[in-house]
This record gives C-alpha cells, structure tokens and sequence, in this order.
C-alpha cells in the first residue's frame, strides 16, 4: 500500500516549460534567482496570480513596477513566449501515473491568460482536480493554499507528495505537513516518484 493518497503537482518548472521569469532576469539584467524571488513577493503578480485583476490591467501595472520599455501588445506577445510547451517527458510521465491508479492533481500560481493556453495543449484533462491560484483566490506560498489543498484533496497533508521547482514554495509546503520535494523537469519528478515508491524504477 501506497504511503501517500495523493501526488500533486505545480506546472510551470516541473511540468510545463516556464521561462517568464529567466525573460524577465535577461530583459532586466538582473541575477535570474533574485528575480523569481521578487516575482514570487509581487504585489503586482500576486494579485494577478489570484485572480484579483485583468490581463490588461496586469500589464499596466507590471510596466510600471518592472519599468519595461514596451507597448502593451508586445508584452501580450512576451508573455505569450514565456510559455511554449510542455517540457519532454511530461505526458509520458502522467501516462505512466495515472497506470498506477494514484490520484493526481495540481497546484499552480497560474492566471487565465496562461492556463488557456496550457488547456490548449491538454492539460488540464492529465489531473483529478486543478487547482489553480486564478480560481481559488490564493496564491504560494502562503500557508492557506496548502490548507486548501488538503481540504480539496480529501485527505490529510502528510499523505500528499508535493513537487514544485521553487524552494519558497516547497519550504511552505514542507511547513503545512505536505511530503514536498523540489524538483526541475519531469525527470527529476520520476527519479523522486520511484525513490518514494510511488513509480517503479
């Protein structure tokens, strides 16, 4: 018997390629870990990631705190590229999952611009249930989303094996109880799901 009920996952990073935030460190010339740590602390992206403003009213807002020097419709298009597939082994890797008959689902800071395009690609069928910080009105790593995720999931925390590519993240996660690991790509997730013996090697 399975010592977790449940195998959640965050998207960008770990399931979908993400580069939002190397963008942004290349376009700002700033060290690529000190941005997505500001990105993770955004007010501004915080309240975007919740749910709590429009695409439209994100990049207003985002130009300003960020100073870019760009139209409104080229950084529609820039925030478009900062997601442009699935990373390799993704699909295979939840094809695999879903064999086992292990419950899995995810828990991303994502926004509606974005998730409509990760949709476009099948996303959102590979997961029991999404939940996803646009529509829950949370956002990580705040303890309350991992409350939630329990509450979801129906079952208690340390029965969920969690995997993130952020350490702010995984640290909260680890913090509300959940079995968290980092992890980057789908392959580092598989390696970490047969050492728990969720997978077979």
């Amino acid at each position: 018997m399975s010592t977790f009920d449940h195998v959640l996952f965050d998207l960008g990073g770990v399931l979908v390629d993400f580069r939002g935030v190397s963008s942004l460190a290349e376009r700002l010339g700033r060290p690529l870990d000190e941005v997505a740590d500001d990105w993770l602390a955004s007010p501004v992206v915080r309240a975007f990631e919740r749910g709590d403003m429009t695409t439209a009213e994100f990049i207003q807002r985002i130009q300003a705190e960020l100073q870019l020097d760009l139209e409104e419709q080229d950084l529609r298009l820039e925030m478009a590229g900062w997601l442009p597939g699935l990373l390799e082994g993704a699909a295979e890797l939840i094809a695999d999952l879903r064999a086992t008959q292990m419950p899995i689902s995810c828990l991303s800071n994502t926004n509606d611009f974005h998730w409509r395009r990760m949709q476009s690609w099948g996303v959102d069928s590979w997961f029991d249930h999404r939940l996803l910080s646009h529509e829950i009105g949370m956002v990580k790593p705040d303890a309350e989303i991992f409350e939630h995720a329990c509450l979801r999931l129906d079952t208690t925390a340390s029965r969920i094996l969690y995997f993130d590519d952020h350490p702010a993240n995984t640290a909260a996660a680890r913090a509300s109880g959940l079995r968290a690991v980092q992890v980057v790509g789908p392959q580092a997730a598989r390696a970490a799901l047969e050492r728990e013996g969720v997978l077979s090697p």
